[in-house]
């Protein structure tokens, strides 16, 4: 997979069909979750990206970054992808290990997508 990372403004418009999940979340989570194969994946503003069971509301397990995610995370092939406020992009395994991560110079407040095999992120 490749990445490429914009540092200038990009706009993106997309429009994804879903099912509409409620969630009960703590006052802390900031981002929209994603959901893949029965399981939620939210980040906050404690610095963690949550896993949570989607049938029973339990913690399967967190990854934690030094400062808040606000992009919400994508999965793709086992991985999940998202942006740290600490000047990273991760990509972290749905197991909760971590895959690689990429410093890119300045907070990542959007949400990446993977087009044709490639990691894009604003």
């Amino acid at each position: 997979m490749k990445l490429i990372f914009y540092s200038s403004k990009l706009t993106l418009l997309l429009t994804i069909s879903t099912t509409l999940l409620i969630v009960s979340c703590r006052k802390k989570d900031v981002v929209s979750p994603q959901t893949s194969i029965g399981t939620i994946y939210i980040g906050s503003n404690d610095g963690k990206l949550y896993a949570i069971d989607a049938s029973t509301g339990a913690q399967k397990w967190s990854y934690k970054t030094s400062k808040a995610i606000q992009s919400t995370p994508i999965v793709s092939n086992g991985v999940v992808y998202f942006g740290s406020n600490n000047d990273t992009l991760y990509a972290v395994n749905t197991n909760g290990t971590l895959k690689w991560e990429f410093k890119t110079g300045g907070d990542v407040f959007s949400s990446p997508i993977i087009v044709n095999n490639t990691l894009y992120v604003g």
